[in-house]
């Protein structure tokens, strides 16, 4: 898989809860995987899609999309005529068996011809039926790639009868090996296999000079980021063109396939927005600005935060100084942007006694606690005319301390679509206060005053409570 440190990596954590769904930027598991001296990064990558994905549907019921399966798979149709007359030759007894159970409980027209013998096969045996596909298709092309969610997961069943074997493993358990000589055929099943949420590669044979394929359809078992034999080597490349490209969906997921292999993955731009947020106050010399991450090397190595600031600042500014010993970029104007880690509550001192105009924290969800975050906001000072703020970036992580912050944005439980942005709040402003470690909320800032702050001192008054903006943006 081929991936930037901006690709955000949904995988499954492979700890004591190895159920949950985990979502990193690659960056973030590079490190992991380098930092780990023997098997790297433990966690298993998304190798299939699970949900109700699929299109308008195939105009068949069960039965007749299992008798079609079956037909596509060791019939031959007649040439053109009424009925779509197509005879099925089969010498296995399971498959004799299947195809009289599937024509049984549909109710549909099956008619055995008489069984005759030939060498070619193993018992000698040979069953002929004759049966009346509503499709006259070979082929799982056209309307195939309309079936519904309910119709792949036929497809991938009744397949598993016909062109395929069954190979049972004793770690990963049963393997259905689909086999075909044409690319489409694999393609189709490879994605309906994806959809119902079983990994699926293809892998391409010319060792009797002739081209076949075979979909290896397992479990949903991801991919470790380890071999037997240790770390997968990481190899950097470079793009055919010199770009990078970032793709928006609207699940903020795609997928991606790659020799065969298909892998869950994302993008985005809240890292570059992030930074580019600095530049509102780039010609104030007053302006001593920070980016933070948890990690200094996801900062520092090569294509990482400080270096993204680099490209994106000389295009504003081509005079920019990038002092590397110091983590810093200054402004011909004077304005100075540092980029900095907060490893742990020990790295509290990095930011003792300094003042700050403001703080991008990007991957917040990677800090180990909100006091880390508070203690950086107690840092807002300085004579720069901006607004002292914190923005901070992140992927959604329901274990994460920031989920609270998040929650009025999201809709609740009940809804159809609990625990995902509510478009109606996405970029409303609320307002609140922190006081003895407890959140109070309030869409109006004069209410949190008038409830918590001392009734005897005006609005304005700077011993008065003051209660802090917050947005919350989804993209």
């Amino acid at each position: 898989m081929t991936l930037s440190d901006e690709h955000r990596v949904p995988y499954f954590y492979s700890g004591e809860r190895n159920n949950r769904v985990l979502v990193d930027s690659f960056s973030n598991i590079l490190d992991r995987h380098e930092a780990s001296k023997n098997k790297g990064f433990s966690g298993r990558f998304h190798t299939a899609l699970s949900g109700k994905v699929g299109g308008k549907g195939i105009p068949l019921n069960e039965w007749e999309l299992r008798v079609q399966v079956a037909a596509m798979a060791d019939g031959s149709f007649s040439k053109e005529g009424a009925n779509n007359y197509c005879s099925i030759k089969v010498s296995k007894e399971r498959k004799t068996k299947r195809l009289e159970y599937l024509c049984s409980m549909g109710g549909l027209s099956l008619r055995k011809l008489p069984t005759f013998y030939s060498d070619r096969y193993t018992n000698g045996k040979i069953d002929n039926y004759i049966v009346h596909p509503k499709l006259r298709q070979k082929r799982f092309e056209g309307i195939f790639w309309e079936a519904t969610y309910e119709q792949l997961q036929i497809i991938v069943d009744e397949v598993s009868y016909w062109d395929s074997n069954v190979v049972d493993g004793q770690k990963s358990g049963s393997t259905v090996r689909y086999c075909s000589k044409y690319r489409s055929d694999a393609d189709f099943i490879q994605y309906a296999s994806t959809v119902c949420g079983r990994t699926a590669t293809i892998v391409k044979d010319t060792r009797e000079g002739k081209e076949s394929y075979t979909v290896n359809i397992n479990r949903v078992k991801s991919r470790s980021f380890a071999n037997k034999d240790g770390k997968c080597p990481i190899k950097t490349v470079k793009t055919s063109d010199g770009y990078k490209y970032c793709f928006e969906t609207s699940t903020g997921f795609f997928l991606v396939r790659e020799r065969g292999r298909i892998y869950v993955t994302g993008n985005s731009s809240k890292s570059y927005v992030g930074l580019m947020r600095h530049l509102r106050w780039a010609e104030d010399p007053n302006y001593r600005a920070y980016c933070i991450r948890k990690n200094s090397s996801a900062i520092m190595a090569s294509g990482g935060l400080f270096w993204e600031a680099v490209a994106l600042y000389r295009q504003y500014d081509p005079d920019i100084q990038v002092k590397l010993k110091d983590q810093k970029i200054v402004f011909s104007s004077g304005a100075e942007i540092s980029f900095s880690h907060y490893e742990n509550d020990a790295a509290a001192k990095k930011y003792q006694g300094i003042q700050i105009s403001n703080i991008f924290y990007d991957e917040v969800t990677h800090a180990d606690n909100e006091e880390q975050i508070w203690w950086l906001w107690s840092r807002l000072r300085s004579n720069s005319k901006n607004i002292h703020s914190i923005w901070m970036s992140c992927n959604p992580d329901n274990a994460s301390w920031v989920l609270k912050y998040a929650e009025w944005y999201l809709y609740p439980e009940g809804h159809e679509h609990a625990g995902r942005p509510d478009p109606e709040k996405n970029g409303k402003i609320r307002y609140l206060l922190r006081i003895g470690g407890e959140l109070f909320w309030s869409e109006s800032a004069e209410y949190l005053i008038k409830t918590y702050g001392n009734p005897d001192l005006p609005d304005d008054h700077e011993d008065q409570v003051k209660p802090i903006s917050f947005m919350g943006l989804f993209g």
